[in-house]
Formats: C-alpha cells, structure tokens, sequence
C-alpha cells in the first residue's frame, strides 16, 4: 500500500545540528547553501524523513537515473516534495511521484507553458484549481522521471479520471490536503488507498 509521510518543518527549530548529522552529506551541503530559514528547515525535513522511513543516511544509497530522478537501491520506490512548513515523502511498492504546494493564485505564465486548453480552462476558474492542476502536473513529471526532456504540455490530465497513459505508463492520481496545501501523488500499481502518516520531530529525531 503506497504511504505518505509528512512533518511540519517549524518543529525542527532548536534542532539543527542534531538533525544535520543524521541526514546525507549532500543533504547537508543543500540545506546550508539556502538563504532562507524556511527553505533550509524544509531542506533538512526531507533529509529526516528519508533517514527515518528509508534509513537513508549516505549518499550511496540514492541513485540517479539518466534524467537526474533519485531512485532506491534496495526495493523501495520514493519521491519527495516540500512547500511552506511541509515537507511530504511519498513511499510505495510501485513507480511514484509527489508535489505539495502552497495555494496559489492561476499564473499565466505557467498555464500557458505547461497546461493543455482543458487544464487551462479548469485551473483559471479558481486559486483551488490552478494548484490542484499543477501539483498533479508535477507529481506526474516526478513520477515519469523524465525531468525537462518530457513537456509538461504534452500530456492533459482531467479532473476525475481514474487512469491516465502517458509514455506507455498507465498511473492513478490520488489528491488530497495537508494543512490546507494540496497535495497530488501519481501512482503506478492498482492499490489507491494510501496511508498518510505525520512524523514529529521527536521521531525523526529519535530523541
């Protein structure tokens, strides 16, 4: 069953350090290079989740394909996303993608490079929508793994289908909130129930 954790970044202030030495090294150099406390908190929430759910604590342990999406050595499908004080990990037994973004009002820059005229039309009628289109957008780009090589304008995803095949891949999108942020996974496999599960600070820390 795919699962999705997900910690509220605010809760790691006044554990800093402590949490730097448990996440990758590559984590750590990424988060200290942020400029805002915001960024580099939700920088080191992905980091802790990755080490609590996965025990992902080296480098070695992430690998690249060929358009730079991170996969799991050892069985595990993931994808990661953060937006304000949220950072999420999506975890399945199947390919994966996630996104979580703040709500936003409709930029027309973004729908005009990225949305099909159906997207279009349905994201411009409310702040809502727009966001809602655009993290599936995202989660399917992530899920794909394909990065800028594959145009996002290229494929149009309909509020309510169940199934979408795009590339050949044939995925469900699962949406839902986290502290009022929409939040999109697409998913491969024939399972749609996830199981969403918040970690504190305390069990990422293991305090």
């Amino acid at each position: 069953m795919p699962q999705i954790y997900y910690c509220e970044t605010d809760e790691l202030r006044g554990f800093w350090q402590q949490g730097m030495a448990l996440v990758t090294e590559k984590r750590r150099e990424k988060a200290q290079r942020l400029i805002k406390e915001e960024d580099r908190l939700a920088s080191l929430g992905t980091g802790l989740l990755l080490k609590c759910v996965l025990n992902i604590s080296s480098d070695k342990d992430i690998k690249y394909n060929e358009h730079g999406k991170p996969y799991f050595e050892h069985g595990k499908y993931f994808s990661v996303s953060h937006s304000g004080n949220i950072a999420v990990l999506a975890v399945s037994d199947d390919e994966i993608g996630i996104d979580i973004e703040r709500l936003r009002k409709p930029n027309e820059r973004i729908i005009r490079r990225c949305f099909t005229e159906a997207e279009a039309e349905f994201a411009e009628k409310s702040n809502q929508n727009f966001t809602r289109i655009w993290t599936e957008k995202e989660a399917v780009l992530k899920l794909l793994g394909k990065g800028l090589a594959f145009p996002p304008k290229s494929f149009s995803l309909i509020p309510g289908q169940e199934k979408y095949d795009v590339l050949d891949i044939r995925f469900g999108i699962f949406c839902t909130e986290i502290n009022k942020m929409p939040l999109s996974a697409a998913f491969c496999g024939s399972n749609s129930a996830f199981v969403i599960r918040k970690l504190s600070a305390v069990e990422m820390l293991e305090i």
